[in-house]
């Protein structure tokens, strides 16, 4: 079991790390399409990349925690 959720915690944490940056990307474009100093570094940009990161630790986290069981 905690093989499934680490492996789900990791790809899950993958996908939120590259919709951050596909959010960074988007953003940016927009400041350069309007001109303007805009939010650049938004907030949504910023928390969605830290659960990316942490789901990716929770995940390494509970594949050790199987390894350490299995041996």
């Amino acid at each position: 079991m905690r093989t499934i959720v680490g492996t789900a915690l990791i790809l899950v944490g993958l996908a939120l790390v590259v919709l951050a940056q596909v959010n960074l990307s988007a953003q940016m474009d927009r400041v350069d399409r309007e001109g303007t100093a805009g939010n650049l570094f938004a907030l949504d940009v910023f928390w969605l990349g830290l659960a990316g990161v942490v789901a990716v630790v929770f995940g390494v986290a509970a594949l050790m925690a199987r390894r350490r069981a299995a041996a």
